[in-house]
């Protein structure tokens, strides 16, 4: 195997081969030499290239060595300087966001998906004069026409409108608040498999239900379906414009419902009502039904009960039948049992407000037998307004019964005794009411007042003891 010298051994043989040049000049001529002396320059060249090829290989080497060694001094500071997961610190912060925004960040992070059919509520943007921009959280903003809006309808920037999802595509997410009754049938088909409303006008009404143009489209509305509770003149519904839901569909036919869409918005309006209504709320209502202790009336979306003594100032007060509006008067509200407890008395008509100046103490008043009992009879002097007339005084000699004397709805003079305002009670003499009576009576009108005849059985709470009179 060859063997190459070691980097030392070439000066010596540098230094060896100039000597031996320089003794062949001692012993020859100046040829020699000279060609020695370009050889030397020769290899001397070839030397100082090669260092500088050396040197520029050992620099590149040192820079490289020096960027890795930055590169990796830098990527041990990034993992230094990287904020690490706090999960504790995290949860805390989730904590403290509430229910609505802690959804507006997840309505940020990604983009609604959309069907058609959906119900959605979003935010108005921009409005034209053909178009409504409505901002529902997604790639791009949603829209429907104007000319859906009603005039009674006002909108504005910034608004909040619901509708429904019509299509969604390239030409972005297409609302509307209902099918117009032009929609041909594959509009229609849309409309009943995603549940979207569709105007239509009540033309005329037959034994089963209604006839409902839609276009030149005709549909069928079961009486039924009309509304929640049908008005009792079934006719007033006829020219009548009405959101429908289709609930059948079959080549031309068509199957539509009021109903539908009248219950969605009264469960809607009652969620609303539970949080607001109050004792003494005048509420508008509709009689639902009719029981022996009362009628029950719907007030947006909740039936109440109108117990029977409530129904008004007379005791005898007629039920309104299913189907009449009434006004009715908030009295109790019990939102953990779901019961409401409603009044039809018109408080203008309080017979209590004409205590005092249409009926005076001392005076003597037509009356009528309206109940006996053991110990008297509740005489009415007004609608709504009883007495009592105690067994005492219903006649100038002793009786066993009120029954002896008198009888229900028999009519009789009565003279007021006294009145006790606070609990509202009256008490009534029947014998004291012939003209030759020359008794005394209480001038008093407002708390428990005493007779001061001789033999008195005492005040009316005396005699009543905690019974309370009828109002």
């Amino acid at each position: 195997m060859a063997q190459f010298p070691k980097q030392d051994d070439a000066p010596t043989t540098r230094r060896t081969t100039i000597r031996r040049s320089a003794e062949v000049d001692k012993t020859g001529d100046g040829a020699p030499i000279e060609a020695a002396g370009t050889q030397l320059a020769a290899d001397q060249a070839k030397e100082i290239a090669s260092a500088k090829q050396a040197a520029q290989e050992a620099r590149e080497a040192r820079e490289a060595r020096e960027a890795q060694e930055a590169q990796a001094a830098a990527s041990s500071m990034a993992e230094a300087v990287r904020p690490s997961l706090d999960g504790d610190a995290l949860l805390a912060e989730l904590d403290g966001f509430d229910q609505d925004a802690f959804a507006a960040l997840l309505a940020q992070g990604s983009p609604v998906d959309l069907e058609v059919g959906d119900e959605v509520t979003g935010t108005v943007v921009r409005i034209t004069k053909d178009t409504i921009f409505v901002d529902i959280g997604g790639k791009s903003e949603a829209w429907l026409p104007h000319a859906e809006l009603d005039n009674d309808q006002p909108l504005t920037v910034g608004g909040a409108l619901t509708a429904w999802v019509l299509s969604a595509g390239g030409q972005g997410v297409r609302l509307t608040l209902h099918l117009s009754a032009a929609a041909g049938l594959e509009a229609l088909e849309t409309a009943m498999q995603a549940e979207i409303p569709v105007d239509g006008r009540v033309e005329s009404r037959n034994a089963g239900g209604y006839v409902v143009a839609m276009g030149a489209l005709r549909a069928f509305c079961p009486i039924s379906h009309i509304d929640r509770i049908p008005d009792l003149d079934l006719d007033s519904y006829i020219g009548r414009t009405l959101s429908f839901r289709v609930l059948e569909l079959k080549g031309r036919d068509l199957v539509v419902s009021h109903r539908v869409i009248a219950d969605q918005l009264a469960e809607q309006q009652a969620a609303k009502l539970w949080t607001t209504l109050q004792p003494g709320d005048q509420l508008k209502g509709v009689v639902t039904g009719e029981k022996p202790y009362g009628v029950f009336v719907d007030v947006g979306g909740i039936t109440g009960l109108v117990h029977k003594t409530e129904l008004g100032w007379d005791e005898h007060q007629v039920a309104p039948p299913r189907g009449t509006r009434v006004t009715v008067r908030v009295v109790q509200v019990d939102i953990q049992a779901g019961r409401v407890s409603l009044s039809m008395k018109d408080q203008a008509l309080d017979p209590w407000t004409r205590v005092g100046t249409d009926i005076l103490v001392g005076q003597v008043y037509p009356g009528t037998v309206m109940r006996l009992t053991d110990f008297g009879a509740f005489i009415q002097i007004l609608p709504g307004l009883q007495g009592l007339a105690h067994i005492s005084t219903l006649a100038d000699h002793r009786i066993e019964s009120p029954s002896d004397v008198l009888s229900v709805g028999q009519q009789v003079p009565v003279r007021v005794l006294s009145v006790d305002r606070e609990r509202e009670r009256i008490e009534l003499g029947v014998r004291q009411a012939s003209e030759d009576w020359s008794g005394k009576v209480s001038t008093a009108t407002s708390g428990p007042a005493h007779r001061s005849q001789g033999g008195s059985l005492g005040t009316l709470a005396d005699l009543m003891g905690g019974i309370k009179l009828k109002g």
